[in-house]
């Protein structure tokens, strides 16, 4: 028999018990921006159609990017997470949308009628996960954060195979994008 983690009880609480074995949180970040960027860059995203929320997620999991629920883009952060933690989020969930990975083929900016067309790249979940989260990395590391990206991208890779599919030059082009769109 297998038990969720948060499911059992003793000494410590599970989300203490997983800080003490993991050594922090999983996405903790070091470092502090100004509110006004993560608000320019939520404030942004929703220009392009993209509703912000946020909802209690589970511990491993500190946001997504569908539009299941509602039929419109949505990216869910994590409630009680910092605005570092979110922001590094945020990137990561807008870099899945414009590299491609999310099966969306436009964007409408408000008030232009000139949309914006997205890559489509149909690739595996690792090197879906390594692209978004390199830009992530590189972004938030560009304006004093840092994250735990490392680890993050680590816990992926489990082959040669796994870096195949992976794209520098749109990792590149796609960070850029990012950035001059949204910071």
């Amino acid at each position: 028999m297998v038990y969720d983690i948060f499911d059992t009880e003793g000494k410590e609480s599970p989300e203490e018990f997983l800080k003490n074995g993991l050594g922090s949180k999983p996405f903790e970040v070091k470092g502090k921006i100004d509110a006004s960027i993560f608000n320019k860059a939520t404030d942004e995203a929703k220009k392009w159609g993209i509703a912000i929320s946020y909802k209690p997620l589970s511990y491993f999991n500190a946001g997504y990017i569908t539009s299941i629920f509602s039929g419109k883009l949505e990216i869910c952060l994590k409630e009680g997470m910092s605005i570092e933690e979110n922001f590094t989020v945020l990137i990561h969930e807008l870099s899945h949308l414009f590299l491609g990975h999310t099966g969306h083929n436009i964007l409408y900016y408000q008030g232009k009628d000139r949309p914006m067309e997205l890559m489509q790249r149909p690739i595996s979940r690792t090197a879906k996960e390594l692209e978004a989260e390199t830009i992530s990395y590189l972004i938030s590391k560009k304006i004093g954060l840092e994250s735990r990206s490392a680890e993050y991208i680590a816990s992926y890779i489990k082959s040669d195979k796994d870096l195949i599919e992976f794209s520098y030059e749109t990792v590149i082009k796609i960070a850029d994008k990012i950035e001059r769109l949204f910071l």
